[in-house]
């Protein structure tokens, strides 16, 4: 879907621009809520218009079961048909019968007044389509249900990147704040230093410079939280207007890639394999139809006539009972070969289904050996880059004791700080790669949504 195209290439650009972040945080009707993952996708799949759509495309579906049911139950008509004939035809007689002979004598058959009343009663014996048609409406509520349920899948999805996302960066404005202070307190110890003679004014410009630089990208990040934040309430089909926090907690997801990939696990699968049952079971209902259908009915009624309104509707005298029971019974003798070639149609419509679904097996093999890999490679990233983290932080803590026992330059501290900084970012990066590749694993491997609940 094309908006759907663009949320993710706009969650895709936030995550460039904050090196592994990209969405936002969340809220309630009243005040500030708190809200954990499970939470944000129950609130996400209860407000969706989508998911809305598809309950109510899966009440269609069993309305329409219900429908076709109908269909098989006794069928009943009432009519009841009252006439005032104000000029009432005449037919010709030959003369001879009222003594008139060698003339027609006009004659008026029909009264002034006239009706007709009756009850209808038919009811369906057999009908192959009809007994398939009722299989079908049962397999079509199936579709509508696993639709249903791929797109919780997809907002599950969605809901569940920007749900890390947001963690992410407020653990990135955390340690951008954190630098400040340090660099701040680096800054400010610099410049006593300077003032009394220990210190050259070029240490202290360079640290003033890094110190204002940092302090813009703190502001800029926090202005681009906020639209993070919003970008997430938009994914969680929440108003912009809400105040949201987060209380889940930042940690690598565990994940196991060591089984095989089964794909009847993916909802896709299981939508493809219910269309092969409608196809073959459209294939039947054409078949079917060479078949005679039968119907049984019972009609009750009466009619009257009378050239008095007051006399016509004197029911026990001028009203006359009729009753009728029917067998109908429709043999199709030939169509044109009109339903032969409907058969070879909803036969090649089952075959691209079946090449499909072979088709859909060898791309969840790939996509599942690609997530497994892409998961292993970002776990590894990431504790490569935690290890890093820990090395610039002793390293920071090694060179800041030194200058302050002179025998550290200032250009060092500087260069440590700068690392330390760098090695908490990409660690943040690594982690927020790690967590988005377990995420697209369990989707690949048809659990993403169970893993949620």
């Amino acid at each position: 879907m094309p908006s759907q195209t663009i949320k993710q290439l706009f969650g895709a650009f936030l995550c460039f621009f904050f090196c592994g972040s990209a969405l936002p945080s969340l809220a309630q009707q009243v005040g500030t809520n708190n809200f954990d993952l499970t939470e944000c996708i129950n609130y996400a799949i209860t407000n969706s218009v989508t998911i809305k759509n598809g309950l109510l495309d899966q009440q269609s579906a069993q309305a329409r079961v219900r429908e076709i049911k109908a269909i098989g139950l006794p069928q009943v008509s009432a009519n009841l048909n009252l006439a005032s004939n104000l000029i009432v035809p005449k037919s010709f007689i030959p003369g001879e019968i009222v003594g008139r002979p060698g003339e027609f004598v006009p004659v008026a058959f029909q009264p002034a007044f006239s009706g007709q009343t009756g009850i209808d009663v038919s009811q369906l014996v057999f009908d192959g389509a009809y007994i398939l048609g009722l299989k079908a409406a049962s397999v079509f509520t199936q579709i509508s249900e696993k639709s249903l349920v791929m797109n919780k899948i997809t907002i599950a999805e969605n809901v569940a990147k920007a749900y890390y996302t947001v963690l992410i960066n407020q653990e990135r404005l955390k340690l951008l704040q954190k630098n400040y202070a340090r660099l701040d307190s680096l800054q400010y110890q610099t410049k006593m230093l300077f003032e009394n003679g220990f210190a050259e004014k070029l240490d202290v410009s360079r640290l003033t410079v890094s110190l204002n630089n940092l302090k813009a990208e703190i502001q800029k990040f926090e202005r681009l939280m906020s639209l993070s934040q919003d970008l997430l309430k938009f994914q969680m089909s929440m108003p912009l207007s809400e105040t949201l926090t987060l209380k889940g907690e930042l940690k690598q997801l565990t994940q196991s890639t060591n089984t095989a990939p089964d794909p009847t696990k993916r909802i896709e699968y299981q939508l493809l394999f219910t269309q092969k049952e409608l196809d073959e079971l459209a294939i039947k209902n054409f078949k079917v139809q060479y078949y005679p259908t039968v119907r049984v009915g019972l009609g009750l009624g009466a009619n009257a006539g009378n050239n008095k309104l007051g006399q016509f509707f004197n029911v026990f005298e001028n009203w006359f009972g009729n009753s009728a029971f029917t067998i109908g019974v429709n043999i199709p003798v030939f169509d044109g070969f009109r339903k032969q070639n409907q058969i070879r149609q909803a036969q090649y419509a089952l075959q691209k289904t079946q090449n499909t679904l072979t088709d859909f097996s060898r791309i969840v093999d790939f996509q599942t050996r690609q997530a497994s890999l892409s998961l292993e490679n970002a776990v590894q990233s990431m504790a490569a880059q935690k290890e890093n983290m820990v090395l610039a932080e002793e390293v920071y803590r090694v060179t800041r004791i030194k200058f302050k026992e002179g025998v550290g330059t200032k250009l060092e501290l500087i260069d440590a700080e700068t690392s330390l900084k760098e090695a908490e970012t990409n660690y943040l990066g690594a982690l927020y790669d790690a967590i988005i590749a377990t995420i697209d694993y369990r989707k690949a491997d048809g659990s993403l949504l169970e893993s949620f609940k």
